[in-house]
């Protein structure tokens, strides 16, 4: 089954029957996912009040005083994407493909992170913050100076996140009354506290009273804003009564001391390292949630010439579908199925990340290359005969190319789909690019190389590749859910 342009409608998830007919699977991680998903989300916002960010100078020290340091292997840290630990500096781990991420709970009001760039001169990273971009610009305007370790042995840098000094103030939680306290006071006078610094005072109404108009309970109508409380003992004013005590609990309130989730997307082609935090704050490691979804491709797929980490196509479809905690990018620039690095060298390893779900973008380079058109959609069909195989539970959707001029590389590309083995078939679907009509080489959302158009998409470009992707890709998995 092939999904195109004319394919774009609403989609919703199978229903609850559908899925529980499902081979008996329905609770598998990829069915929970069709079953949860109900239209594409929303990509993640930029922060309109982001916290401060600084970089230091190669070498620099943190500048959090006496810091509690996390370690970069430590188990408070989350992790997804494909890690590994920098051959040449073990202080540091770097992505393996594609870039990947690192998420974090901080209860605290800032950290830094040890970072450096690994190759290429726009690599960088992006930071979310309780699920929003601190920022869209590119690294090096965002913070210039990210030194290249291939130049310098020693380049590392700390990246600082401050969301600013932390502001103590205090809000009436509960008010009681011990005992019946005052008289003449009748049910629903507000009663203003006494006492203390405010900006604004704390009220409560009466709830209930006794035949001589002694309160027996009340409630909080407005906590209040406090800078220093009053005795816990307090009297009030207002109402219809007198001499009413009231017995009060006050709620500690931070400014910027709060638990906050933290993701770091870094470029392949970047490394991490330890991350500092203040001695009374603490890390506490991110769930990751959800299927695992990983996007097989080439250099378009491999971060070339987007903007921002999170700006690639890869990212933005797993934001679209919802899947994005456990998703991998994975690609490797020059991949083809045959050209000029053939696809059958990730096999074993995309069969060692284990996904729940594939989407496989390969073909420009094979187009390209003009590789043999048989030889294509036989290779297209021994490799998902294979991952089917080996991964009893996966579900590919394989994208033909994105640059096709004339879709002769995208009908040879489809071909082979179609041939996997009827058993298998119900697990993998087509996805017809070419046929959508949304991205060239030479378009307006393509980069340039002098003056020679580029077959790799600038970010306007990723954007409309997302765009145009993400609503029949998610059809065609959930196409396979029933």
């Amino acid at each position: 089954m092939a999904f195109t342009g004319a394919d774009v409608v609403n989609v919703k998830a199978p229903g609850d029957k559908a899925l529980a007919l499902a081979d008996g699977l329905k609770d598998l991680p990829f069915h929970r996912w069709a079953k949860r998903f109900s239209g594409l989300q929303a990509l993640p916002p930029v922060m309109a009040s982001p916290p401060t960010m600084n970089m230091s100078a190669v070498g620099g020290a943190s500048t959090i005083p006496t810091p509690n340091t996390i370690s970069k292997d430590s188990l408070l840290i989350s992790r997804s994407g494909t890690w590994t630990q920098y051959s040449g500096d073990t202080a540091f781990n770097a992505p393996e493909r594609a870039g990947a991420h690192i998420s974090f709970k901080l209860t605290g009001r800032r950290f830094d992170i040890r970072g450096a760039r690994v190759s290429g001169s726009t690599r960088g990273f992006s930071i979310l913050v309780d699920g929003e971009l601190v920022t869209k610009t590119p690294w090096d305007q965002f913070l210039p100076g990210l030194t290249n370790k291939a130049s310098s042995a020693t380049a590392r840098h700390r990246f600082l996140c401050d969301f600013g000094a932390n502001l103590v103030s205090f809000r009436c939680g509960r008010a009681n009354i011990g005992t019946p306290s005052g008289s003449g006071y009748v049910v629903g006078d507000v009663l203003t506290l006494t006492g203390g610094t405010f900006t604004s005072p704390a009220q409560v109404r009466v709830g209930a009273v006794n035949g001589s108009g002694a309160i027996i309970s009340l409630a909080v109508t407005d906590s209040g804003a406090y800078s220093v409380v009053p005795n816990n003992t307090v009297a009030v004013t207002g109402g219809s009564g007198t001499g009413a005590v009231l017995l009060v609990y006050w709620n500690r309130v931070n400014t910027t001391k709060k638990t906050r989730r933290i993701d770091i997307i870094a470029d392949y082609g970047t490394m991490l390292g330890e991350i500092n935090v203040d001695a009374d704050a603490s890390v506490t490691p991110a769930e990751l949630t959800g299927a695992k979804l990983l996007f097989a491709g080439d250099s378009i797929t491999e971060y070339q010439l987007a903007d921002y980490a999170g700006g690639i196509w890869a990212q933005q479809v797993a934001w679209k579908l919802g899947a994005w905690d456990r998703s991998v990018p994975f690609g490797t620039s020059g991949r083809g199925w045959l050209a000029t690095t053939p696809f059958s060298l990730d096999v074993a390893a995309i069969i060692a990340e284990a996904p729940d779900m594939l989407v496989i973008a390969l073909g420009t380079n094979d187009a390209s290359n003009e590789v043999n058109l048989a030889s294509l959609t036989a290779e297209v069909t021994a490799r998902l005969a294979e991952l089917l195989e080996a991964l009893p539970y996966l579900r590919i959707v394989v994208v033909g190319p994105f640059v096709d001029a004339t879709g002769t590389y995208t009908s040879a590309i489809a071909a082979g789909v179609a041939a996997v083995a009827s058993a298998d078939q119900a697990r993998v679907r087509f996805v017809d690019f070419h046929a959508l009509g949304i991205y060239a080489a030479g378009s307006d959302f393509s980069a340039s190389y002098g003056t020679a158009s580029d077959v790799h998409p600038s970010q306007d470009g990723h954007d409309v590749i997302a765009n145009g992707l993400a609503l029949p890709v998610a059809q065609a998995f959930l196409s396979m859910a029933a």
